[in-house]
This record gives C-alpha cells, sequence and structure tokens, in this order.
C-alpha cells in the first residue's frame, strides 16, 4: 500500500493490501479503496472507490508550505 504526499483520508476509510492512492489525493470518508490509482489532484470515494472529481492544482490544501490551510 502506497500514499502519496499531501493526501487526506477521511473518517473510517479502508484501504485494501496493494491498493495505492496517488499525490495530492483525497480519500472520503468510509470508502473503499481497492485497488491502485495513479490520477493525481483527484477524489476518490465509494464502496469501492473510485474517482469522484478532479481538483484544481492551485488548491490551498496542495500548496501550503507548512501548518494549517487558511
Amino acid at each position: 500500500m502506497l500514499i502519496g504526499d499531501y493526501c487526506f483520508i477521511g473518517t473510517n476509510a479502508i484501504l485494501l493490501p496493494g491498493a495505492s492512492l496517488p499525490n495530492y489525493c483525497v480519500l472520503g470518508a468510509s470508502a473503499t479503496l481497492t485497488r491502485s490509482y495513479d490520477e493525481c489532484y483527484c477524489l476518490y470515494g465509494g464502496v469501492p472507490a473510485k474517482k469522484i472529481k478532479i481538483f484544481s492544482k492551485d488548491m490551498g490544501y496542495f500548496n501550503r508550505k507548512t501548518g494549517s490551510v487558511d
């Protein structure tokens, strides 16, 4: 299992062995990640998880240097 840089994993998410989440992604709450994805800047969610939305590369969460997002 590989979790990329600047990822956010929602509450009660399940990540199965062999599954991967690429850099700059969000795995929604209660989602089940069953396989590896390679597209960055996306929201994945559901059971099993699938791509739901593509994020802008300018989002504050993904571009912060340190600390929390304002």
